[in-house]
């Protein structure tokens, strides 16, 4: 798809600083907007975290089971 940016390995706030960008984005505009957000396992303990917006962003992040009571 030619709409859609990947950034492979990437952090939690760069997801984050990405969502918020386009959260405001839609707050800001003058008319309907949608925002959606899909989350999928991957091989080698990875996720990929899809962001739609009228453009696609793709994330990569590592997954750890072990970690997820440290993000709560």
């Amino acid at each position: 798809m030619e709409n859609t940016k990947t950034s492979h390995a990437c952090s939690h706030d760069e997801i984050m600083d990405r969502l918020k960008e386009l959260y405001m984005d839609l707050y800001y505009h003058n008319g309907f907007g949608q925002l959606q957000l899909e989350m999928k396992f991957l091989k080698k303990g990875q996720k990929e975290v899809l962001i739609t917006c009228g453009k696609e962003y793709r994330f990569v992040v590592d997954y750890c089971e072990l970690c997820e009571t440290d993000a709560r």
